[in-house]
């Protein structure tokens, strides 16, 4: 309905005649075409309210012509508009003709021919592991766990060459996974957006006739590597976006604000360290600092991840932690640092 394709209906009565009028009258013409074009949605019906009730309203005189004093002809146009709801659809139906139409003013209800036709709405419906209503933390990506995406779409079909085309490819992981941080951004330079640069091929299969596209999420290695310490709680939100034109065989995209279902978007959080106290300070320390009584404390908050329960009892991981939290940048090989820091 949305692309420039126009349709034509022809009306042939039978011992009756059409009205002089019933193109070039506003109230006659607009009888007619609710009556051949009846849809069984209303406006007022959540998501139908840009439907088909809504497009064949001041319907143009223009695409009602009154050929003979026997047939009119009713063409549908373009209605760029036209909206349904994820999963709707509706029938459109042609019933009895107005008495305020026809020469004999009676109503005229018996109708040979194909009468009606429905038409359902292009709809792109997720599932899989990857998009989630709880948020994903850096490790989710940066481990060796694997997420997917399986987009499925009803009434329409993805384009043969979706996934064999790069372009075509990533204009799809660019349109589905979308980052609302660019590259540029500050704290984003090696995020979402870097990772899922040039999209192999071998992450994404159709299945289902070309109905269904899945992507799998590969493990992000380095993930938010080299972040700055600025930006230790910056998150980004992973959401889908309309299913590009070039991806489908249908002329427009599917829109995302009313056609898709299902969960489509993830928020990924990082997991970070919080380091308070009063040995870690800019204005630094002398080494009689160290060698005198004084204790100094530092203290290391966890965000969005949790202590292993033994982290202080066992030997390994005690050591472990003090020799990363507390590494020195000179080696006890080195001349006069044998009885430093390490």
């Amino acid at each position: 309905m949305q692309n420039s394709v126009t349709y034509t209906i022809i009306i042939d009565l039978v011992q009756d005649t059409w009205l002089g009028n019933v193109a070039s009258d506003t109230t006659k013409r607009q009888q007619l075409v609710d009556a051949v074009l009846s849809s069984d949605r209303l406006t007022s019906t959540f998501g139908y309210e840009r439907a088909f009730a809504k497009q064949r309203l001041n319907y143009n005189q223009a695409n009602v012509v009154r050929n003979s004093n026997t047939r009119v002809t009713i063409t549908v146009p373009q209605f760029a508009t036209y909206a349904l709801v994820a999963h709707g659809s509706e029938t459109i139906s042609a019933q009895a003709l107005p008495a305020s139409t026809v020469t004999s003013g009676v109503l005229v209800n018996l109708r040979s021919g194909a009468t009606s036709v429905s038409i359902l709405g292009r709809t792109a419906s997720f599932s899989g592991t990857f998009f989630s209503l709880t948020p994903k933390l850096d490790d989710d990506l940066r481990s060796a766990k694997t997420f997917n995406i399986s987009v499925t779409l009803v009434a329409e079909q993805w384009a043969d060459d979706v996934i064999s085309n790069p372009v075509t490819r990533q204009a799809v992981v660019d349109a589905l996974l979308h980052s609302n941080q660019a590259q540029t951004v500050p704290g984003y330079e090696n995020a979402w957006q870097k990772m899922t640069r040039n999209f192999n091929a071998s992450f994404m299969n159709l299945t289902n006739g070309n109905l269904t596209l899945h992507i799998t999420i590969p493990q992000f290695s380095d993930y938010i590597s080299g972040r700055e310490k600025a930006y230790w709680n910056s998150n980004e939100l992973i959401s889908a976006l309309d299913v590009p034109a070039v991806a489908i065989k249908g002329d427009f995209a599917i829109s995302a604000a009313r056609m898709f279902s299902g969960v489509t978007s993830v928020a990924v959080n990082p997991r970070s360290v919080r380091f308070t106290g009063s040995f870690f300070v800019e204005s630094g320390k002398n080494a009689e600092d160290i060698q005198n009584a004084v204790e100094w404390t530092i203290y290391v908050d966890l965000y969005r991840e949790t202590w292993q329960n033994d982290i202080a009892t066992s030997d390994v991981l005690r050591q472990t932690l003090v020799d990363h939290v507390l590494r020195s940048d000179h080696s006890r090989t080195e001349a006069r640092y044998e009885l430093a820091w390490p």
